[in-house]
């Protein structure tokens, strides 16, 4: 009896090219039959948390700083090059000139992938 191949990723980081990497490598690995885990740690956590944009939640203001922060997939910056936000925006827009599927597409593709979307969900 053969084992399934696992691959397990930490997500530690809410850059946008590094997220690009873990989504990646996570649908890629799931469509050639390995079992994939993913955990969102630290800044991390911004790729998959529940509300979507900045908002100042939290009871003190150190805690509704970071809300305001941390806005999610649409915000999340460049950990280099990037620009005042305007990063993110230029590589988006050359993954999609260029049929390079873009943060966002990765993230719906691996929901769609069995052994990735129960961490995902």
């Amino acid at each position: 009896m053969m084992n399934k191949k696992k691959l397990s990723i930490i997500a530690f980081s809410g850059d946008f090219d590094k997220l690009t990497a873990v989504f990646t490598l996570a649908t890629g690995a799931a469509a050639v039959g390995y079992e994939v885990n993913l955990f969102f740690t630290f800044w991390g956590l911004d790729a998959i948390k529940q509300k979507r944009g900045r908002a100042p939640l939290g009871g003190n203001w150190l805690t509704k700083l970071f809300g305001v922060m941390m806005g999610g997939l649409s915000v999340a910056p460049n950990s280099r090059f990037n620009f005042l936000g305007i990063g993110p925006k230029i590589f988006r827009s050359l993954m999609r000139k260029n049929n390079v599927a873009t943060l966002e597409e990765l993230v719906e593709a691996a929901k769609a992938l069995e052994d990735i979307r129960q961490a995902l969900d």
